[in-house]
């Protein structure tokens, strides 16, 4: 799995189903890509699709268990090799750079809650 097609199941996993108008928002993408990239997902069983109830036009997608559990398992291998190539830095710098990746991360979250 590519780093852009992990983001796309990441950021579904997180805000737990979305349209495919704000999965694109989200990821920063067009409508088109959403729909050209979903197929790929869904017959993988990563990702469901459903009709919303209040527009029934309007597809909404989400992960599945597969998808939910294999995000789970590469969130932890990427925290355990970022942890292994950060463990040399002093302190001080570590520190910082938490700081720095906790306010992005918020910046990011509020973004996406935004864009819902």
């Amino acid at each position: 799995m590519t780093h852009s097609q992990f983001q796309f199941l990441a950021t579904l996993r997180d805000a737990e189903q979305l349209g495919v108008t704000g999965l694109a928002r989200a990821l920063g993408v067009s409508k088109a890509a959403v729909s050209k990239r979903a197929p790929w997902f869904v017959h993988r069983g990563y990702v469901g699709v459903s009709h919303d109830i209040a527009g029934a036009r309007k597809l909404v997608l989400s992960v599945t268990p597969k998808g939910a559990k294999f995000v789970t398992k590469a969130q932890t291998l990427l925290e355990s090799e970022f942890e292994s190539l950060t463990a040399s830095l002093p302190k001080p710098e570590m520190t910082r750079l938490g700081q720095s990746l906790d306010a992005l991360l918020s910046m990011t979250r509020a973004f996406a809650e935004s864009e819902r």
